[in-house]
């Protein structure tokens, strides 16, 4: 079971989607599914047995049961037991940095137990996932809990990094320098402001963006060929295009299979 919920105002400035994951299938197969990298950190609460995953050249390891997932940099791999069940809150690239004390760089490419962020709290927020007898209803108790950080923190999203953000999305063959520019800050001190609210620097970020209009492309049956799609989606070529998927996918383009995709 898959269920998506775009969030209501105001958390939809921070939050791009809640995913819930269910599968209770009993499977005994441990079926491996690959998830693409997003650009978003994201939030997962388990209510049912915790996901098995891996990303790069780390091992396999469970999630805590409450757990970040800081910025990833290469594709990752999940097994499924046939008794899984998770709530993800996907952020906006920008997205998680108000909620937390520390830089998002610190996070990336770990996977934290919520404990260490929002505190002994988070324990009966958890809790009332697991006891919430709907989908729906367990989506209900995040919704609230954000919206109280909204009221008890001083949240606000950074528009010269969001700006940055949405050009990059436009046009991701727009120069760094160019976007410094536009926010009135030297390259230097843009890069360092980036990479503390989106957890990687503008120029990886600028990787995945592409990537991701790549996908985006095929998954429309776009009839072009690879060349045409890399530069389509912003490539300058076909190699760099290659070297992307397969450090963000695993795999060349053409064995993309959009029905295994957790991205």
């Amino acid at each position: 079971m898959n269920v998506v919920k775009i969030p209501a105002f105001p958390i939809s400035r921070f939050i791009k989607y809640f995913w819930v994951y269910e599968n209770s299938n009993h499977a005994t197969n441990n079926e491996v599914q690959t998830f693409v990298v997003e650009g978003c950190p994201i939030i997962i609460f388990h209510y049912k047995q915790p996901l098995k995953c891996k990303t790069g050249d780390n091992d396999w390891a469970s999630h805590p049961q409450q757990c970040v997932v800081g910025q990833i940099k290469n594709f990752g791999e999940i097994i499924e037991s046939g008794n899984e069940g998770m709530l993800a809150i996907v952020f906006y690239p920008d997205g998680l940095s108000p909620f937390i004390k520390n830089p998002l760089v610190e996070i990336t490419g770990l996977i934290v137990d919520l404990q260490f962020i929002f505190g002994s709290e988070i324990n009966e927020i958890q809790e009332r996932i697991c006891e919430a007898e709907s989908i729906d209803n367990k989506i209900s108790v995040v919704e609230h809990f954000f919206l109280n950080q909204l009221k008890t923190k001083v949240n606000h999203c950074s528009n010269d990094i969001r700006y940055a953000i949405s050009q990059m999305q436009l046009n991701s063959k727009v120069s760094i320098s160019k976007l410094a520019s536009e926010t009135n800050m030297c390259k230097r001190n843009f890069e360092r402001k980036f990479l503390e609210n989106v957890g990687l620097t503008p120029v990886f970020f600028n990787r995945i963006v592409r990537f991701q209009k790549a996908i985006q492309l095929i998954n429309q049956q776009n009839k072009q060929s690879f060349s045409e799609l890399a530069y389509s989606a912003g490539y300058y070529d076909q190699s760099h295009f290659i070297r992307d998927f397969r450090q963000f996918y695993g795999q060349p383009p053409k064995e993309f299979d959009q029905n295994q995709n957790f991205g």
